[in-house]
């Protein structure tokens, strides 16, 4: 989408910043009264958020490459808990999870870094990125002082938090600043004392001058449990919003000052299943866009790259009834079309793969496993699932995520190169409700170089 990348690199000019790495006696990063200060110089982002976990590891360069070519000078990402230690007393920083390798190579690239380490993040993953097993933890408050979840909170954030304290920009590092929790305001627990703590932490780990900032939408009803004192507190909205009566509110709740900050600036939205898929104009983001380079703010586009959420990751929000997220973390962000027509060809000279039933029994769950033939150096392709009805995708064992296609919007599947073997290839399919062909039958898939990402929902008139 042309228009997307010509939004962005209109961005770039209008800033005129630049995050290459100069040479300081000492490196600082402050929040003025007005601005924030750069080694003394005042300074404004102008952000973009890619998830490392949504991102497979073999493409973060090139995800980060397109992101400072857009004119951003500045990545934000969240931390996952429960990526890092999906098990009691099992951390993991290595391969797809290694963070610190994420940050640096931002930093190759010239891009400073926002950190979002929770404990909670939401991002649409399942419990927000809080590991499954603190509700082992009989009576567990989550996000709340609640001794049982603030031990878990301690013990993780000293495993976390020391990896990242060279990588803080006042010790030569890039990041420039440092979330605690995220859009508490947005939460009826309330609880002031987990703020407190979650914020002592953070600067037990990092030290007295590491920046701290909360994010919570944009009024006094979010901003009312959101801040933390001696912490910089930021709000969140799109493109429909009042721009000035959320930095209003913003300035009112920020006892210490501070810019205009914008920590979610939506070009787009979440998709759910069962509901048309969201899409905001190219204008649109173009005039909100606008309206914040005149006020001056630094802000993040929320999602620049939204990535996928691979395996049983996609969470769910609970709206009037319970709505699921779909497997791709779409979000209509200006970096998903350059991928999807510039690096994806046809991974089978016959796009159709016969499938032959594992364990079948007529509109019960079932296993369906096909095989196809992948070239010499195989490319990123989407799984089309034409009949199917909802279930669950494997290639290779690799774990695609959820299908849906009887709900919508979202039809296909990611396929990333890097979880194909040239030759042959194993599909698995745990389909729940039932196939589109009977037993004894051959079902078939497709794989093509694009999604389908709009397609039909059902009608809630």
């Amino acid at each position: 989408m042309r228009s997307r990348w010509l939004l962005v690199l209109l961005v770039a000019l209008l800033t005129g910043v630049c995050a290459g790495r100069q040479t300081f006696e000492r490196h600082s990063f402050t929040v003025g009264p007005d601005t924030f200060q750069r080694d003394g110089r005042p300074f404004r982002y102008v952000s973009g958020s890619v998830h490392y976990f949504k991102v497979p590891r073999a493409y973060w360069r090139d995800r980060l490459t397109r992101l400072r070519a857009s004119g951003a000078n500045a990545l934000q990402t969240y931390v996952q808990w429960s990526e890092h230690q999906p098990e009691e007393n099992v951390t993991d920083f290595s391969g797809q999870r290694d963070l610190e390798e994420f940050v640096r190579m931002a930093q190759e690239l010239g891009l400073l870094v926002i950190l979002r380490p929770g404990p909670y993040i939401d991002a649409e993953r399942d419990l927000g990125g809080l590991p499954y097993w603190l509700l082992r933890r009989p009576g567990v408050r989550l996000r709340t002082s609640d001794p049982r979840y603030m031990s878990a909170v301690t013990a993780w954030y000293e495993q976390l938090l020391p990896r990242l304290r060279p990588q803080l920009y006042v010790n030569g590092g890039p990041v420039i600043m440092v979330q605690v929790e995220n859009e508490y305001g947005s939460y009826p627990a309330c609880d002031a004392g987990v703020h407190g703590a979650a914020a002592d932490l953070l600067r037990k780990h990092l030290g007295d001058d590491v920046v701290l900032f909360t994010t919570d939408g944009g009024s006094d009803y979010y901003l009312k449990c959101g801040p933390v004192a001696d912490v910089f507190a930021t709000v969140d909205f799109d493109t429909n919003a009042d721009a000035e009566a959320a930095f209003e509110a913003q300035r009112r709740h920020n006892a210490i000052g501070g810019p205009r900050v914008n920590s979610e600036f939506y070009p787009g939205w979440i998709n759910h299943w069962g509901y048309p898929r969201n899409t905001v104009s190219t204008q649109q983001v173009v005039n909100a866009t606008k309206a914040l380079m005149a006020l001056g703010a630094s802000f993040n586009f929320y999602m620049m790259h939204g990535g996928t959420s691979f395996g049983f990751a996609a969470g769910a929000n609970m709206g009037d009834t319970f709505e699921p997220c779909t497997t791709s973390y779409d979000f209509d962000t200006g970096l998903l079309q350059a991928v999807s027509q510039l690096n994806v060809t046809r991974v089978s000279h016959s796009p159709w793969c016969p499938f032959c039933d594992v364990h079948q029994a007529p509109h019960q769950p079932a296993l369906y496993r096909g095989q196809f033939n992948a070239p010499s150096k195989p490319a990123d392709t989407f799984l089309h699932l034409d009949g199917w009805r909802k279930g669950v995708a494997f290639v290779n064992e690799q774990n695609l995520g959820r299908y849906w296609p009887a709900a919508g919007p979202q039809l296909t599947l990611y396929v990333p190169a890097p979880f194909l073997q040239p030759g042959s290839n194993v599909i698995t399919l745990l389909e729940l409700e039932g196939a589109p062909c009977g037993p004894g039958d051959h079902c078939t898939v497709s794989l093509k170089d694009y999604p389908v990402l709009n397609g039909p929902t059902p009608d809630r008139s």
